[in-house]
This record gives C-alpha cells, sequence and structure tokens, in this order.
C-alpha cells in the first residue's frame, strides 16, 4: 500500500541579474538549496526552498482560499530555510524588517507580516507534483509557486545582496545560477535534481527574460491556476536492467499511476525520435545520495492524453 503523501509547498524565486554582465542564454537567476545527506529526505539533492505544511499555516489563514495555506507555507519555510522575507516592501521602511528577520523564524507568516508591517508576496502556481507510489520513505504532494522579481524592487533585491545565515540542520547552501547554467550542471554530474526540480528548470529556461517570466505571473487567470492544481503531476518510476531510472510521466504510452505496474525492460530502453507516445525521464541515480545526475526528456509526437500542467504560456515540456 503506498505512503499517503504530506501536504507541502516550495517557492521557485528568481532575480535579475541586475549590475552583472549577462554572459549566458538568460537574464536572471534561480535560486536553489542543497539539503544536507541526512535531511530525511531529498539527501544532498538542490531543490527549491519548501516544506511540509504545518498547523499555523492553516491557523494564519482561518476560513480563507484553500490555497493560501500553501502560499503561507512556502513564504514561511524559505523564511526559516534562507533567512530571506520575500513579502511586500514594509509599510513604514524604517527597514526594521530586514534588521529583524532571523528573530522572526519559526513564526506563522501571518504574525512576521504584522509585525514587519509587510504582507506575503504575490505568487503564482506554476506546477503541482505528486511523489511516485513507489517510495517507501517520504511522499509529498507538493504546489509550487513562482516568485519573480523585478528590477525595481529594492525590499527584495536588497536582501539577496547581504549575506544571509541558512538553515544548516536542513540546508548545506544557497545556489544562484541561471536555468541553462542549474540543467548543465546536472548533465555534467555536478547537481543532482529530482524530477520536479528538473522539469521546472527545463520549462523555465525557454523564458529567456526575467519580464517574460514576470508578464506570465501577471496574465495567469484563475482557470490557468485551476488547471496546474487539478492536473498533479505523478510519475511512475521504473528501473532499466542497465541501471538507468526512467521516470513515466502521464501521457507516455505505458503510464500508469499503479506502482505495482510492471513494465517490460524493452519498453524503458524505447527513447529514439521515430518512437511514438513517449513522455519520460531518463535519469541516472546518484551514488550514495538523493537526486539524479544527467537528467534528459524524452517527447515524441502522439502521446496519449494532455501535456502536464504548467500555467498557460508556459512552453510545453
Amino acid at each position: 500500500m503506498a505512503v499517503p503523501p504530506q501536504l507541502s509547498a516550495s517557492l521557485i524565486v528568481t532575480a535579475p541579474m541586475v549590475g552583472r554582465s549577462v554572459t549566458g542564454t538568460h537574464n536572471y537567476r534561480v535560486l536553489m538549496v542543497q539539503r544536507v545527506s541526512k535531511s530525511g529526505s531529498f539527501d544532498g539533492a538542490h531543490v527549491f526552498p519548501g516544506g511540509v505544511l504545518e498547523k499555523k499555516d492553516y491557523d494564519a489563514a482561518p476560513g480563507s482560499h484553500p490555497e493560501l495555506p500553501h502560499k503561507l507555507c512556502a513564504v514561511r519555510e524559505t523564511l526559516e530555510e534562507t533567512g530571506l522575507l520575500f513579502t511586500k516592501p514594509p509599510a513604514i521602511r524604517s527597514w526594521w524588517a530586514r534588521d529583524a528577520i532571523a528573530g522572526l523564524r519559526g513564526k506563522a507568516i501571518q504574525e512576521v507580516c504584522v509585525e514587519a508591517s509587510t504582507r506575503p508576496a504575490d505568487l503564482q502556481l506554476f506546477a503541482r507534483w505528486i511523489t511516485p507510489r513507489a517510495q517507501k520513505r517520504w511522499r509529498f504532494d507538493t504546489r509550487f509557486y513562482m516568485l519573480s522579481i523585478a528590477d525595481d524592487d529594492r525590499f527584495l533585491l536588497d536582501q539577496l545582496e547581504r549575506k544571509t545565515l541558512v538553515q544548516t540542520r536542513e540546508l548545506v547552501g544557497m545556489n544562484w545560477s541561471s536555468p541553462a547554467d542549474l540543467l548543465l550542471a546536472n548533465m555534467r554530474g555536478e547537481l543532482p535534481l529530482f524530477p520536479p526540480q528538473f522539469a521546472i528548470l527545463h520549462e523555465m529556461s525557454k523564458f529567456r527574460r526575467w519580464q517574460d517570466l514576470l508578464a506570465l505571473g501577471v496574465s495567469q487567470c484563475e482557470e490557468e491556476s485551476a488547471a496546474v492544481e487539478s492536473n498533479p503531476i505523478e510519475p511512475l518510476l521504473c528501473f532499466r536492467s542497465d541501471g538507468v531510472v526512467v521516470a513515466l510521466l502521464p501521457g507516455d504510452r505505458a503510464y500508469s499511476p499503479d506502482s505495482a505496474k510492471t513494465v517490460e525492460d524493452a519498453e524503458l530502453f524505447c527513447q529514439g525520435s521515430a518512437e511514438r507516445g513517449l513522455r519520460r525521464l531518463y535519469m541516472n541515480r546518484r551514488a550514495g545520495g538523493g537526486g539524479y545526475d544527467a537528467i534528459s526528456l524524452v517527447q515524441t509526437p502522439d502521446t496519449m492524453g494532455p501535456a502536464p500542467a504548467f500555467p498557460a504560456g508556459a512552453p510545453r515540456l
């Protein structure tokens, strides 16, 4: 019997490369954190900051929209892990909030906002993933929210320029890099990722400018957000005879959410462009740690059903 997934939320933060020479293909960077090797889940992998919903996330939003506790969780967990407070600028710009952020960790984010005379940042639902049922230890039903920082948002940009202390109990450190650089590091075996992080970075890599990501969030309507919410992506993990791990995604001809389904080994070697109906990830399991190296996406025509849900306007997988 599959382990029930825990509700969780993560925050995808992008920031412009202001005052920096843009030498790559993107003019923005993405925040990722590296988990410690004994964190209990995602050991040693690079992920977006986030965590499991707690009672205080619900208490801070009684009777509100059902999505609000998830958003509050994403902002609170990011604050606790990185010391970065992703909210609107304080109503009174004494910058007291900036200097006192460390002392606010562990509180409900609404309480933080009251004390700092601010309110949570506007977040857009970008993706929803559920850990495969074959996972025996931990499973998560995670909503990934995006915050794209504009080049004139000094409250947030000033935070990024100062030295912050990560939560060393859970994190090794933080990494700000472009989507292309992060994906290249994964291909080289230098930056282990899990399927949701790879797929999200893959989508983001097609947006070359932070202005386009910001426009995507502004234009997202309630129906588009509902489509992402109601169509979570739950991969089916399969293990090929040569050690390669294959994550079948919804729409693949061999996909089923049933973890007990047996997929023939010969089917898992199908990845040529001449094949039909493939929507899958090929991955190398990282020895001695969490995550996967050298992840590659294979998608061919005639897949079954709709593509995995991302916001309208986002390029498809």
